[in-house]
């Protein structure tokens, strides 16, 4: 098992999801 992979998969989902929840406050601004 690839652990260095694993955790940059999980920082781009961290990175997705943090700019999706952005453009939901600033659609909600």
């Amino acid at each position: 098992m690839d652990g260095e992979r694993v955790i940059s998969d999980m920082d781009e989902i961290f990175t997705s999801c943090t700019t999706y929840f952005k453009d939901l406050l600033t659609d909600n601004a």
